[in-house]
């Protein structure tokens, strides 16, 4: 989508700046989104991802503001002071930009091994013996049957590292029974066995529940958590704030492997897992992680360089997650084992955390540090002053505020009242686009809470292991990354309509700031050879008129193109139907990037300037609806319809897709002339500036050539 955001440099960087946002509203999306069909890709991350291979079309900035002077000192000053400082203590965005891919990898690897281990804990607790059939069986297949003939009976003998001798004529040494093995008739046409874990309801069920508990709690946690790390790490650096957040990745990864060894032995066996979900959620978890990263580069990069920066770090971070999960499934095929997985993602965060603790720069000056500290804690006194001079209900009410203070920004899609007509006795319509939009992007995202059980239902129907979802996984991303990158630029500059150019005299300087003489100080001598009323150069303002129709158009396409990958696994649950699921999904990347510019485009109608406040509200509504309403959802309907149509699951996800599709065809965009009028009403009342949008009655808008 062409971005009508505005900038703030030459570099191309986004206007709002990301070292000092507003800490207390931002949100990072989880950035298994850039790979999974469903994921929430940004009109931004998609500007820097066609940045990094090359695609995305520079607009001029010429006539934005800049900075203030004050501002423009001070980084002066700091980068004087960065140069001065020897290169192993200069903060530089190379420190993190090193360990983005390997970070993405190891975060991508264990999407679909996570789900597998979640079946093994779940079978060894409810289903104990179809749990130990499986070990035998998984170790027959991997250490046996090589060397056994399978259309006879087995002569040699059958070796297990923890068994006795086992002779094929024999199923009972030493007084204790061992089930027959039996090799299935399938493996002579070199069909793997269906896993009895994966495929048993009850254990579904169990993996489901666990999954929908763990993913809700580390969503509401992170959610509330996140904004109030951001502005703990403007106090006390970026640095800092990325240690903590690795602190609970750490925590969490050590206790993954700790129950897989010792769930039996560990008290709620393997609900275990939620202390390490806790203490990543308390933490800020990932989406702290990368919101820190984000502004680390942003603190240590300049406005010339910080646009390239951003979209090397994004560009390295779907590289990572678009191979992690082929390289995880190659670990796992020469390995044997699922936990390996866990074990890499373990020692790449260790290395990790050496090189936060004991080599990262700090980027903050202790002037800036402490200048935050002391707005904090103005801002705490004034808060404590607010709830002491309320009592009763207006002191609860003052203290729900605060708590609740994460959901404020969802305020700018309430519906506003605006003069749809022109006849100025007529009473004023609310408008819901902005609340329709909003809504259906809900819907659209929280598919992404489903894949958890996505991979169940592939377990358990196609019997597809982790190494081959894997490998899907990696095909998805790849198809995404193109599609995004390459398809969708290419499509846009080929059948997106050319703006309208409109021409219209200037006002006058007195608009600049420069007020007109009426009487000269000094009367000039007359002079007969000049005319007494000399023709005056009327300056013309020359601007594009955007119609938002196109990126409307294309969001409605995505969500046909999903309702179609989705409508296929309701009709025909194979395996070449989940293959065409996943292209199908990776084509509808573009509704994100044309709803987020839609909603640009809308807001600016309103009046609204602050397109940080409108993407700080996006990111709360994909945060409720991917990782907290997602998640608890999808989950029940995953359990409640397991045992009797586990297909229930992209049935849910059709319903949301539809009912996103049926929204966004209520949202109505005003015509063409509808916009010249506005432009004009503002350009009479004088609220238009020079660098604004304008039309006159007499001026005759044209193509773009």
């Amino acid at each position: 989508m062409s971005s009508s955001k505005p900038r703030d440099n030459a570099g191309g960087r986004p206007a709002d700046h990301l070292s000092r946002a507003d800490t207390g509203t931002s949100y990072s999306a989880p950035s298994e989104s850039l790979i999974l069909p469903g994921g929430a890709v940004g009109e931004e991350t998609a500007e820097y991802l066609e940045e990094f291979v090359g695609t995305h079309s520079h607009h001029n900035a010429s006539g934005v503001a800049g900075s203030a002077a004050e501002e423009i000192v001070e980084e002066e000053d700091e980068i004087a002071r960065r140069k001065a400082l020897p290169w192993w203590r200069r903060p530089s965005p190379w420190w993190l930009l090193c360990a983005v891919p390997f970070s993405a990898i190891v975060k991508s690897a264990t999407l679909a091994p996570k789900v597998e281990i979640y079946t093994l804990l779940a079978c060894r607790v409810h289903k104990p013996d179809i749990y130990h059939d499986s070990q035998i069986h998984d170790a027959f297949s991997k250490v046996v049957a090589p060397r056994a003939e399978i259309a006879g009976t087995v002569e040699s003998d059958l070796y297990f590292p923890w068994a006795p001798i086992i002779r094929s004529n024999n199923t009972s040494l030493g007084g204790t029974e061992y089930p027959r093995l039996v090799v299935l008739a399938e493996r002579a046409i070199g069909k793997k066995p269906k896993s009895p874990c994966a495929a048993d309801p009850t254990v579904l069920a169990a993996v489901a529940r666990l999954s929908a508990v763990i993913e809700t709690t580390m969503g509401v946690l992170s959610l509330i958590t996140t904004g109030w790390w951001g502005a703990w790490s403007d106090r006390h650096g970026r640095a800092t704030i990325l240690a903590v957040s690795l602190v609970g990745l750490l925590v969490s990864d050590f206790n993954f492997i700790n129950v897989y060894h010792f769930s039996e032995s560990l008290p709620g066996n393997y609900w275990f897992l939620m202390v390490g979900a806790l203490l990543e959620g308390l933490l800020g978890g990932f989406s702290t992680a990368v919101a820190a990263q984000h502004a680390y580069i942003a603190e240590t990069s300049t406005d010339a360089t910080r646009a390239r920066f951003l979209s090397l770090n994004l560009g390295l971070l779907f590289t990572g997650m678009t191979f992690g999960p082929v390289l995880g499934s190659l670990l796992i095929r020469n390995t044997g084992k699922t936990i390996s997985v866990f074990y890499l993602t373990a020692i790449v965060h260790s290395i990790y955390a050496v090189l936060i603790f004991f080599g990262l720069p700090e980027p903050l000056s202790k002037r800036r540090m402490k200048a935050s500290q002391l707005k904090y804690e103005g801002e705490l006194r004034a808060g404590a002053e607010e709830i002491q001079s309320t009592s009763g209900g207006a002191a609860v009410v003052a203290r729900a505020k605060r708590l609740f203070k994460f959901l404020s920004p969802l305020s700018v899609f309430m519906p506003e009242l605006v003069d749809k007509g022109r006849n100025p006795l007529k009473r004023k319509e609310r408008d819901w686009n902005l609340s329709l939009i909003a809504v259906a992007y809900g819907f659209t995202i929280s598919i992404m809470a489903s894949f958890p059980y996505i991979f169940q239902f592939a377990n358990a129907t196609f019997d597809w292991n982790s190494e081959t979802l894997g490998y899907w996984l990696s095909v998805v991303g790849a198809g995404r990354a193109i599609w995004l990158t390459i398809v969708l630029p290419l499509a846009i500059k080929l059948f997106k309509p050319k703006p309208l150019i409109i021409e219209l005299p200037a006002p006058s300087s007195s608009r600049s700031g420069a007020p007109e003489e009426e009487e000269p100080l000094l009367e000039s001598e007359p002079n007969e050879d000049v005319s007494p009323n000399p023709p005056r150069r009327v300056k013309m303002i020359k601007k594009e008129l955007h119609s938002p129709r196109f990126e409307l158009g294309v969001a409605r396409l995505s969500l046909v193109i999903d309702i179609m990958a989705y409508g296929i696994m309701v009709l025909f649950a194979s395996q070449r139907a989940f293959g065409l699921f996943g292209v199908l999904g990776a084509m509808g990347i573009g509704y994100s990037p044309a709803v987020q510019t839609l909603l640009m485009a809308l807001y600016a109608r309103r009046g609204g300037t602050e397109t940080g406040r409108l993407f700080g509200a996006l990111s709360v509504v994909q945060a409720l609806s991917a990782q907290i309403l997602g998640p608890a959802g999808y989950g029940f309907v995953f359990i409640r319809t397991v045992s009797t149509y586990p297909r229930a699951i992209f049935v849910a996800g059709i319903t949301c897709v539809t009912i996103s599709l049926i929204l966004m065809s209520f949202v109505r965009l005003p015509q063409d002339r509808d916009l010249e009028r506005e432009i004009l009403g503002a350009h009479r009342s004088g609220d238009l500036e020079e660098e604004g949008s304008a039309i006159s009655d007499n001026s005759v808008p044209s193509r773009a050539q």
